[in-house]
């Protein structure tokens, strides 16, 4: 119970939010600028990098270079008509009876004038739900049921028709006629995937044609470009594939760089080296020639002068939030005019904020009326505890008993796991593999 309590219990807060502009922040002059650099410089290192050309082949490639024939685009329409097709839909309802005497005994009540709903509910206690069946084709009914209900016009009663589940009347509501669509309005799927099925074909062949090339002297360059390929380089990466920035790799180059076995294999592979081929994602085998290497080393301020005026401008717009935050929490109306936000859990339930986990995790650790401030990284929140709401006891024996439940299930298991401990250190098991195979598969003889 003590533990129900405590998760079920809810809270409301009031929310000064302060959020972080850098933009707000002036440029500062070439002091401050030195000195921030100078406090910071570590951060501003540039890692070991390395740059290297990376030769891909993969079926996208290859399909590009593929001419689709309007033979084809017709055969392969003709073969895939059904892929294309719209079937016919009916909306229906049904009854269905133990008996045909009660099932006619129904239908007579249909045809006197009463509604369908109103005859399911006085003879069977069903809903509109437990008669709909919804918009259905032929291949999802009873077969014995297909015939009727799709010769039927719309707005016609049949039945009834006998089934391994009873006598059914059927309420045909509305009708969608079917159709097949113009070869026109799918040209492009069609071609599309006839390209990508023949770039599979040909691709595995042109992964031989690249290992060959490389294996009678080709370089890299000369290799990919007789096999179709694509050559990109990666220049200064480091080992997550970013720039001396920390900025992802941009382009082409930077899509590659997020398959990490690509990224792997520049990072294991010898300088001036043409690696061997490897196989990566969606259809695409690579391979790599590291070209140059450059050992960690100190920047000097004028190769990062930009990103230190603007970590310098972040560091100073975080403090700016931050104060007029603490400047909320240090008065006691400072969040007067804040309005309460709807009540949550200690888990941060039911209140709708990106940084509800932060939020709901000061709410709960201070009294009502008490306030303190957290951030997030884009703003700056004054988080004042206004409501403390005690669980229901409604909500208390549901979630008691749940508790109580997943106890007893960890005790059992920890009871279990050190029964099996004690038993293995008392007694040595060994297996009769000969006995085993004889009880599964018999003598050999």
């Amino acid at each position: 119970n003590l533990v129900a309590a405590h998760e079920m219990e809810k809270r409301t807060v009031k929310l000064s939010s302060f959020p972080v502009r850098p933009k707000s922040i002036a440029t500062p002059d070439d002091a401050t600028i030195y000195s921030f650099f100078q406090e910071n410089k570590p951060s501003y290192d540039a890692p070991q990098l390395r740059s290297a050309k990376i030769g891909s082949l993969s079926a996208a490639i290859i399909a590009e270079e593929i001419t689709i024939g309007d033979s084809e685009i017709r055969a392969a329409f003709d073969d895939r008509v059904d892929e294309f097709s719209t079937p016919e839909t009916r909306s229906i309802r049904q009854m269905v009876f133990d008996d045909a005497a009660t099932a006619n005994a129904a239908l007579d009540r249909l045809n006197n004038g009463e509604g369908f709903a109103a005859v399911a509910s006085s003879m069977l206690d069903w809903t509109d739900a437990d008669t709909n069946l919804g918009k259905v084709t032929e291949a999802s009914l009873d077969g014995a049921l297909v015939g009727p209900a799709f010769a039927a016009k719309a707005g016609a009663v049949v039945g009834p028709v006998q089934t391994a589940f009873g006598f059914h009347l059927l309420s045909i509501d509305t009708i969608t006629a079917g159709g097949v669509t113009q070869l026109d309005d799918v040209r492009e799927q069609i071609i599309s995937t006839l390209r990508g099925e023949q770039a599979i074909n040909l691709l595995y062949d042109r992964v031989n044609m690249l290992e060959d090339a490389l294996g009678s002297g080709a370089t890299i360059e000369e290799a990919i470009s007789k096999a179709g390929g694509r050559l990109d380089i990666a220049t200064d990466i480091d080992r997550q594939g970013q720039t001396i920035d920390g900025m992802p790799a941009a382009g082409q180059v930077g899509e590659l760089l997020q398959d990490s076995a690509i990224l792997e294999l520049i990072w294991d592979s010898e300088l001036n080296e043409v690696s061997v081929i490897q196989e990566g994602s969606d259809d695409m085998f690579f391979v790599v020639n590291v070209s140059t290497e450059t050992e960690p080393r100190e920047r000097r301020l004028d190769e990062v002068r930009a990103q230190v005026i603007s970590d310098y401008k972040r560091v100073e717009a975080v403090k700016s939030a931050r104060a007029a935050a603490e400047a909320v929490a240090a008065t006691a109306d400072g969040d007067q005019d804040a309005t309460p936000v709807p009540a949550f859990r200690r888990n941060g339930i039911g209140l709708d904020h990106e940084a509800a986990g932060l939020i709901a995790r000061a709410a709960f650790d201070q009294k009502s009326g008490d306030i303190q401030m957290i951030e997030t990284g884009r703003e700056a929140i004054a988080v004042r505890t206004i409501d403390i709401i005690p669980a229901t006891d409604e909500e208390l024996k549901d979630t008691s008993d749940l508790v109580l439940s997943v106890m007893n299930s960890a005790l059992r298991d920890d009871l279990t796991n050190l029964l099996l401990v004690s038993l293995s250190k008392k007694h040595d098991l060994q297996l009769n593999v000969p006995a085993v195979q004889q009880i599964l598969i018999g003598n050999a003889q």
